[in-house]
């Protein structure tokens, strides 16, 4: 941990919910420039800001992580380390494949609903085509999900074993059909909503989404009567 400088002069106005003030001075910088990040992409985000939903000086800011593109990087780095690591996944052995199977997909659901400003960092990073994914960065991006890709990978493996799910299944590949159809329901929320005239953010909907991958996932997973 480097050396905290002493902050000049302090910022007024609210940090929009974000408690950011209560956090180590790195950690709160990183969650100001997730939101910051979030909201207007790289090239929108103003280090100004960052600085004050940050309250520190943006002198700080700049020795704790040296330029714009750097901070970029530490904030989505940041947000799938942070998000990733509340991700309830316990005693999945002890429940039936199909049932554990369940419980993986909702908890990846509800880990997209909890954080829109992941989603939106994953979105502009696209956009960048990731050129910001650093063998660093990767690395802890790896890291982070490890624990998400495995516990779907031990799951499969144990209902294919005990003939429950068709064995051709991939892995890697449900794990990307899992993650597309869960954040695809946050990234596109406002169009869609818009398009079909139903709010898709709404309790009722989000509960009738999860249920529904649930159903279709684990169902296509499944041994055909005639497959």
């Amino acid at each position: 941990m480097k050396k905290n400088p002493k902050d000049s002069g302090k910022t007024s106005g609210d940090t929009q919910a974000l408690s950011t003030h209560a956090l180590p001075t790195e950690e709160r910088i990183l969650t100001a420039a997730l939101a910051e990040f979030a909201q207007r992409g790289l090239a929108g985000a103003r280090v100004d800001e960052i600085a004050r939903r940050a309250r520190i000086n943006k002198q700080a800011l700049y020795y704790y992580f040296g330029s714009k593109d750097k901070l970029f990087q530490a904030a989505l780095t940041f947000g799938y380390g942070k998000s990733m690591s509340g991700l309830d996944l316990d005693d999945l052995a002890n429940l039936p494949a199909d049932a554990a199977m369940r419980r993986v997909i909702g908890v990846i659901f509800d880990h997209f609903r909890e954080t829109p400003y992941v989603v939106e960092m994953i979105a502009h990073e696209n956009h960048y085509r990731g050129e910001h994914l650093t063998e660093d960065v990767l690395t802890a991006v790896r890291e982070a999900v490890a624990p998400l890709r495995t516990a779907i990978k031990l799951v499969l493996r144990r209902g294919q074993k005990e003939g429950l799910f068709a064995k051709h299944t991939d892995p890697t590949q449900f794990y990307l059909t899992v993650f597309a159809t869960c954040m695809f329901h946050f990234a596109n929320a406002f169009t869609l909503s818009a398009i079909l005239g139903q709010d898709l953010l709404a309790e009722t909907m989000i509960a009738k989404r999860r249920r529904h991958l649930q159903d279709v996932l684990v169902g296509g997973l499944r041994i055909q009567p005639n497959g």
